[in-house]
């Protein structure tokens, strides 16, 4: 069976001395052991066009088949942070109260997380990330995605923006 596409090769990158590469290897697991889930956020205004730059790194992400099947909304508007917010807590909500095993909640009790999520109204910048997946008709040639929530948040997100803010 013969490949129809042509393939696209990987972008050269210099070959680094095993030295240097352990060394770049040791700094990079040393940056991830110190990353934490965060709850505070500073409240200072951040730059749309940092923000823009992030996403648009973010979107580069290698997936299968370089489909890159997320999608990024930027959220900065208040009020749309507060039906985000109260839509996240209703979610969270329910999930503490009936779907969170015993195992779970034990494991975020050091760390003070619960349905509370003041942090989305706080934060200048909310970014939620929403997974798209296509149907199998799509690949070929229509164009009806078939949409998959990456998270919660999504969810709650476009149910928020679904009851009536103002767009």
């Amino acid at each position: 069976m013969s490949n129809v596409y042509p393939t696209v090769p990987a972008p050269w990158l210099p070959r680094l001395d095993p030295e240097v590469a352990v060394d770049r290897c040791r700094e990079f697991a040393k940056t991830m052991a110190r990353r934490r889930t965060v709850r505070d956020f500073s409240t200072d205004p951040i730059p749309l066009a940092a923000v823009r730059e992030a996403v648009r790194a973010a979107a580069t992400a290698p997936s299968g088949a370089n489909l890159q099947p997320w999608r990024f909304v930027v959220v900065t508007d208040p009020e749309r942070k507060r039906l985000l917010r109260q839509g996240a807590e209703e979610e969270e909500r329910a999930f503490y109260a009936s779907r969170a095993s015993e195992e779970w909640r034990e494991a975020l009790a050091p760390l003070g997380t619960d349905w509370r999520k003041p942090f989305l109204e706080e934060a200048p910048v909310v970014i939620a990330v929403m997974e798209v997946h296509r149907s199998e008709e799509s690949h070929r040639g229509r164009t009806t995605p078939r949409n998959r929530w990456a998270s919660r948040s999504g969810c709650c997100l476009l149910r928020c923006m679904a009851r009536g803010s103002p767009r």
